[in-house]
């Protein structure tokens, strides 16, 4: 009997464990720049926890006003500390899923480096001054044509430029190398069969 109740004493040991693991499963950020060149960051998240320890790092030379660190939505922030260029805070909060946790602001140094490393419970996502994670890039490569429009060698173009400057390389190609080689393969085939029979002597 004690070996049964040990038994089910352990496999709760193990069940309870999974049962409260909560982690940040995605995060995301939107910045807007202010008048004076400084950046407003809103950092969101999709997790399962009620409590969230961030880590915000200062690199390049991009400085972080402390006094911004602020709670958006249901989420709170604790009190901030500082060591080195890394801010360290909790945050808590009530509602999961994907949710707005905190905003930040900072001012750009001008260096190609600046940027600010954010840390969620192991996630990171870097928000630098000129590539915010939201913005898409302009394509690069010799010739690319998307939604956004007709690209050379990352600047956009003109149709009659694109198409002057890549002609088509014949997609179909294949496709009518494929079937000549069939037609070829069939008349062959057919051309054979009969010589190729044995006759009764």
């Amino acid at each position: 009997m004690k070996k049964f109740y040990g038994l089910i004493l352990l496999a709760l040991l193990l069940i309870i464990p999974l049962g409260v693991h909560a982690e940040v499963e995605e995060m995301f950020n939107s910045c807007t720049t202010g008048s004076d060149g400084s950046k407003t960051c809103s950092i969101g998240a999709v997790t399962d926890s009620t409590s969230i320890i961030v880590s915000l790092t200062e690199e390049g030379g991009a400085t972080i006003d402390e006094t911004s660190i602020v709670s958006t939505g249901s989420w709170i922030v604790s009190s901030v500390t500082k060591s080195g260029s890394t801010y360290t805070f909790t945050i808590t909060g009530t509602d999961t899923g994907e949710v707005d946790l905190f905003k930040f602001s900072y001012k750009p140094s001008g260096e190609t480096d600046c940027r600010v490393l954010i840390d969620l419970d192991g996630k990171t996502e870097s928000v630098t001054p000129d590539t915010p994670k939201n913005e898409e890039k302009t394509p690069t490569g010799k010739c690319v044509y998307n939604k956004d429009g007709y690209f050379i060698n990352g600047e956009a173009v003109t149709e009659e430029e694109y198409n002057n400057e890549c002609p088509k390389t014949g997609v179909s190609l294949p496709f009518v190398a494929i079937g000549t080689i069939a037609l070829l393969a069939g008349g062959a085939y057919v051309a054979t069969k009969n010589k190729t029979k044995m006759y009764k002597i």
